[in-house]
């Protein structure tokens, strides 16, 4: 991690400098077909003085804020975009690492306070209408820099806020839970299949039975008529593998062949997709959203206290939340309260709503269900008038410019691949046994040039 930040830093100060002012170069007067300098050209002349009148600005507004080898007081409580570490001298996650950067680039001392609780306490007001945010913390000057904290707009008169650093939403989480799929007979093969089988199996009896008539007035033999009922019977057996069809019934033989190695191959196929489909567990969500939450299921839910969540619930702006809140369904813990890790057993029937940002650094395998409910901005909370806030903010734009908060995000906050993945069993299509309808169609049209070819045979020999 240290070697990261590093080479992030150094490639990051040469970006800096390069961009910083601008500078002199040539171009090509056509009139004197020579190359001539840009600065010699009115136009040209103006915006590179103004250009650079911006840039001696922008330094000199460096210099009045010089916070090189400066100690910034930085409190953070550990909620996985902010993770302590080395007996909390360091920080990580997805805010930590952007402050470490930050910190090296600038040339400013972290000096690290791990916060045991939350510091932002939400309590609604006496009218009810909206929520007071209360931080004493901050108002003590007990600190700099309160890292991961939502922008709320009641608290500007107190407190300033970094530049947002990425946008956190809420969305409901539960653990998976895998169920037996009772109905895998049918959908090993998918209907195109089942319904090809069936057409085959009315042709083969069709055909059986239309021959069976058509040999008893050829020979004019008194041979028992079979009513359509017992052809498929017989057919039926056949093409299941189990049975056959009745001694005097010679002139069928080659069609039973015929069902019978059609009824392998179908088996074959069947076969290969049997176990896994009798093994198979499929996922259904046990609901979609807070609504079929409540209608459907017995699922009650988790929130963190003083959170964007919990400011929903105490308002009751909305059906929903009250009718879940007057129902007791609804919890409101700490982030060190073990009731977090009743989402991920088995045995409990429990929804944990909670950012995007913070559920994906923790080892419980809970899936996402249904659309986001909130969104807010996450930055660092100032004292209000603090003198450092203009160059945080300047830093923190060249970290965004340069790529460091994409690619920490994604690091820590966008899903990884096949984190989402389910094992779903694919039944068998047309394309898987096409093989099998086309040696079976193949053999009947050879069977029936056969049987031209020793008809046309008999009648000339006979004649």
């Amino acid at each position: 991690m240290n070697h990261f930040l590093t080479v992030s830093l150094l490639a990051l100060i040469c970006m800096n400098h390069c961009v910083s002012c601008p500078i002199s170069g040539l171009i090509w007067n056509s009139t004197a077909e020579e190359f001539i300098l840009i600065s010699s050209i009115d136009i040209f002349s103006q915006i590179h003085n103004m250009n650079g009148n911006t840039c001696h600005s922008e330094y000199y507004d460096l210099e009045q804020y010089d916070i090189n080898g400066t100690n910034i007081r930085v409190s953070g409580y550990e909620k996985g975009v902010v993770m302590f570490y080395n007996n909390n001298t360091k920080i990580s996650g997805t805010i930590g690492d952007i402050w470490t950067l930050l910190s090296e680039y600038l040339h400013f001392e972290m000096i690290l306070t791990k916060l045991e609780s939350e510091i932002f306490t939400i309590v609604l007001s006496n009218n009810g209408n909206n929520i007071e945010i209360n931080s004493d913390y901050i108002r003590d000057n007990n600190t700099d820099v309160l890292l991961a904290v939502s922008i709320f707009a009641d608290n500007w008169d107190y407190l300033e806020y970094t530049e947002p650093m990425y946008k956190q939403n809420f969305r409901l989480y539960t653990r998976r839970h895998f169920k037996v799929n009772k109905t895998w007979l049918f959908q090993l093969f998918n209907w195109q299949v089942w319904a090809l089988i069936l057409i085959i199996f009315i042709v083969f009896t069709s055909t059986d039975y239309f021959f069976r008539k058509l040999s008893s007035r050829i020979s004019k033999t008194r041979k028992e008529n079979l009513p359509p009922k017992d052809h498929l019977f017989y057919n039926f057996a056949i093409i299941c593998n189990q049975g056959d069809i009745p001694d005097d019934f010679e002139s069928s033989r080659i069609l039973r062949i015929s069902i019978s190695l059609f009824s392998v191959l179908i088996l074959l196929a069947y076969s290969s997709q049997l176990t896994s489909h009798m093994t198979q567990k499929s996922y259904i969500p046990p609901f979609v959203d807070l609504e079929t939450l409540y209608a459907d299921t017995t699922y009650k839910v988790i929130a963190f206290e003083n959170s964007v969540v919990y400011q929903a619930f105490q308002l009751r702006k909305i059906d929903i939340y009250r009718w879940i809140s007057d129902q007791r369904r609804v919890s409101f813990i700490s982030r060190s309260d073990s009731k977090i890790y009743l989402t991920c057993s088995d045995s409990k029937e429990f929804a944990i709503f909670k950012a995007n940002d913070d559920w994906l650094t923790r080892n419980c395998n809970v899936e996402p269900i249904g659309e986001k409910y909130f969104e807010n901005w996450m930055a660092a909370a100032l004292p209000k008038g603090y003198k450092y806030r203009r160059i945080f903010n300047r830093g923190l734009r060249k970290l965004r410019e340069f790529g460091f908060f994409n690619l920490l995000l994604n690091r820590w906050i966008q899903p990884k691949i096949g984190q989402y993945d389910t094992f779903e069993f694919i039944s068998v299509t047309i394309y898987h046994v096409e093989i099998i309808f086309s040696v079976l169609i193949y053999g009947m049209i050879i069977s029936l040039i056969i049987l031209v070819i020793e008809n046309i045979m008999f009648l000339v020999k006979y004649q």
